[in-house]
């Protein structure tokens, strides 16, 4: 499913990496949502709601201000109205949706 995952500790330079990787045209990212922490919630203990409301402050911010003219754009708000769902949210099914995307699939 995945090919590259980027992991870093704080400020060793992951938000430029980011920018960068988005530029490439051969390179998926995910658009809105920077860190997961999957893995914080299932083995350290974060919070789920703590991740959940990261993922939905980014979604007020860009998701719901932006038009929605098309059927794509249909598509992308459900994407990310799911990913915060918090009946569905880190679970193995959550993180392939996540990911969904890349594969062509979301």
């Amino acid at each position: 499913m995945i090919d590259f995952l980027g992991i870093g500790t704080q400020k060793p330079g992951t938000t430029w990496l980011m920018k960068n990787l988005k530029t490439h045209p051969g390179a998926w990212t995910l658009r809105l949502i920077k860190e997961l922490h999957y893995f914080d919630v299932l083995y350290l203990g974060q919070s789920k709601t703590t991740q959940l409301n990261r993922v939905r402050r980014r979604i007020e911010r860009t998701v719901d201000k932006a038009p929605w003219k098309n059927d794509r754009s249909q598509e992308k708000h459900a994407y990310y109205r799911k990913i915060h769902d918090p009946e569905f949210a880190i679970t193995d099914a959550w993180y392939e949706h996540v990911f969904s995307r890349a594969l062509g699939k979301g």
